[in-house]
């Protein structure tokens, strides 16, 4: 059975989109996603917690020390990517998300090929 990532944005908030485009990355890669208030509700502790926010709001998210990642939104896609394959983004190498055009279309060509398989 896949992971399961709960996702969620404070009240009516614009950085749901944020929240949502996270969770589609990480059904492409084979976990299960929910977005709700839930994980708000159920508490985090025992949990591994990510949070996104703005620059301000994630340097204070950072000092409570229960965040196993924290994003700002100018990551590149590949950071999150990786952080959701369970590598620390210092270990990415090409195979990961290579840096030449021809070989990232051949990537993400496989990538999808996973995603619809």
């Amino acid at each position: 059975m896949a992971a399961k990532i709960l996702g969620s944005s404070l009240g009516e908030c614009v950085h749901g989109a944020g929240v949502l485009n996270f969770l589609r990355m990480a059904e492409e890669q084979s976990y299960q996603v929910e977005f709700t208030q839930a994980c708000l509700e159920e508490g985090i502790l025992g949990k591994r917690v990510v949070f996104g926010g703005t620059p301000p709001v994630v340097e204070e998210a950072r000092k409570v020390g229960l965040l196993e990642a924290l994003f700002i939104g100018e990551e590149p896609m590949e950071a999150m990517i990786t952080y959701l394959r369970g590598k620390p983004l210092e270990t990415m190498g090409p195979e990961d998300y290579p840096a030449e055009m021809v070989d990232r279309i051949k990537w993400n060509a496989r990538r999808q090929s996973r995603i619809c398989h």
